[in-house]
């Protein structure tokens, strides 16, 4: 539902959108108001994942019923490159999307960081189309998972394509992914455990790689 509806059976609710920091506008906020109101209104709530539904829980007292996404793994081929890039995947950059551990990474060790939004002296691919996405994915060395997602379809695509990920243990990550296996996790916000993991996986690469397409 994207309108406020007063009659509302089951709302399927993807989240909420993340508006600290002035990085979005108010129609953001609007548009949270409307979603809260549709989940205070509906007989059944369906969120994609824990993540979300747990903010529903905490913020309005109600238990969501948890349906998660998950995508065509026919669809995907192996890919992955040992000595391609460390990929921080996000188009845009917001309150949840924010640059900062790139830009430590960038200064404090040597990967080669590619990014599709644009932050300072990282190079960046610009919006790219879906295939033009997926052909690029390919071709990198890990998927830099350090951004709260409620689910992530990129996270998803990565993994099946053989490219490991290497991130947060939050949100989409703690949900879906199990450290060790085809990706890393650390804690939230530890830069350097995040060095650590990036140089752990590129050095095991072809092992992380199989476990993380299997």
């Amino acid at each position: 539902a994207t309108a406020q509806s007063e009659s509302i059976d089951v709302f399927h609710c993807h989240g909420l959108y993340p508006i600290g920091d002035n990085y979005f506008d108010k129609s953001y906020t609007k548009a949270n108001n409307v979603l809260l109101h549709n989940a205070l209104k509906a007989k059944v709530t369906i969120c994609i994942s824990e993540f979300s539904a747990n903010i529903l829980r905490h913020k309005l007292h109600i238990d969501p019923i948890v349906t998660r996404n998950g995508i065509w793994i026919k669809d995907y081929k192996r890919g992955g490159s040992p000595t391609g890039a460390v990929l921080f995947p996000k188009a845009n950059l917001d309150a949840n999307a924010k640059p900062d551990d790139t830009l430590w990474l960038r200064d404090n060790a040597k990967f080669n960081l590619l990014s599709i939004a644009n932050i300072q002296g990282v190079k960046s691919t610009g919006k790219l189309s879906r295939t033009d996405f997926l052909s690029m994915l390919s071709n990198c060395s890990v998927y830099l998972g350090t951004t709260k997602e409620n689910c992530s379809m990129s996270t998803m695509e990565a993994m099946i394509s053989g490219v490991p990920v290497v991130g947060y243990d939050i949100g989409f990550n703690s949900e879906w992914l199990i450290s060790g296996n085809g990706c890393e996790l650390v804690p939230f916000g530890d830069r350097l455990a995040l060095r650590d993991a990036l140089v752990r996986v590129q050095s095991d690469w072809q092992r992380y790689s199989k476990a993380a397409r299997e």
